[in-house]
């Protein structure tokens, strides 16, 4: 059955040791007990964000609202999954995949990491590889990258067990401090050519919301207008502003021309002041060379007409001083 709010809690990655999911959030309190008790030793960091040093409970409130945001911040085109990664029905750690502008470049990057006593055992390949196989052959991604300090030799040999190959360097802060790490690819071509131990997915049609294949009852419809009961309307896909007609006049009466006024808009030194066309018969570019005079009015619907509100006193003044000094009232 389909979950009813996030059909990525039906998702299943089952491998001959392991089961990866999306985890619940009374799961994210054991997984969060589970990294408290360690992941590496404290003298060395192998992540470019040291969350794992925070005291606790900024560490506790840290690791929920992660994946809390993981999840409110979902774009088909943008998007983050953390699995819960379970031995034996037992939690031992996590294991991400994530993408940006998916549907068009079909690309993943991966990020994990194992409670210390679960480390040594061949389980960080193991769910390496499910991910792997759920971008591949679940998704349809094309490349599979990821990235490691150059001293996190763990990493580095699970990159390399699971196929991926050098792809240059890099540098990411850690504690304060520049690091070099190793950058790795992996192709959908080297990949189907490995050898590699049995996965099963299962719920993979949830997987539609990241993969950017939309069902026909798909709220966030790429194609079509927006529903108007979409409860997403801001969080989808930014609009684009359609096209002006080449020859046709601009919507904004300052940018075809004419003679601008100044319209306040709040207080004090910070205030903008819009420049609104005054009504004049002489419309067109000869009349765009009148003064600006303070009138009252609304402003233009163009808002690249703004200028602060500090540059129109000053120009003011600059005005009155100029009429002193030809002897004008």
């Amino acid at each position: 059955m389909t979950h009813p709010l996030w059909p990525l809690f039906d998702l299943r990655i089952v491998t001959p040791h392991l089961e990866l999911r999306l985890p619940a959030d009374d799961e994210l309190a054991s997984l969060c007990a589970l990294a408290r008790e360690g992941i590496h030793d404290p003298s060395w960091m192998p992540f470019g964000y040291g969350w794992t040093d925070l005291p606790s409970p900024a560490f506790e409130r840290g690791f929920a609202q992660y994946h809390w945001s993981r999840r409110a911040e979902w774009r088909p085109e943008h998007w983050s999954l953390d699995l819960m990664v379970s031995l034996d029905g037992e939690p031992i750690g996590m294991q991400g995949v994530y993408a940006r502008d998916f549907p068009t470049l079909r690309t993943v990057s991966s990020g994990s990491w194992l409670g210390r006593t679960f480390q040594g055992r061949s389980l960080g390949k193991e769910m390496r590889g499910a991910v792997l196989h759920l971008a591949f052959a679940g998704l349809g991604a094309d490349v599979a990258l990821t990235e490691a300090f150059t001293d996190n030799l763990a990493s580095i040999g699970v990159s390399r067990a699971v196929g991926y190959e050098e792809n240059g360097t890099g540098r990411l802060a850690r504690r304060g401090a520049a690091s070099d790490t190793l950058r790795f690819r992996l192709t959908r071509e080297r990949w189907a050519a490995l050898q590699r131990p049995e996965v099963r997915i299962e719920g993979l049609e949830a997987c539609s919301i990241c993969s950017g294949r939309r069902g026909a009852d798909d709220p966030h419809q790429a194609a079509g207008p927006r529903r108007a009961d979409d409860p997403h309307q801001a969080a989808g896909p930014r609009r684009v502003a359609p096209t002006r007609p080449r020859g046709s006049l601009p919507s904004c009466r300052t940018c075809r021309g004419g003679t601008v006024t100044p319209v306040r808009a709040g207080r004090g030194p910070t205030a903008t002041t819009a420049l609104r066309p005054r009504r004049s018969a002489r419309a067109g570019p000869r009349a765009a060379t009148g003064s600006i005079r303070p009138r009252a009015g609304r402003a233009p619907s163009c808002t690249r007409h703004t200028v602060p509100r500090v540059q129109v006193l000053q120009d003011r003044r600059s005005r009155r001083v100029a009429r002193r000094g030809r002897g004008e009232v």
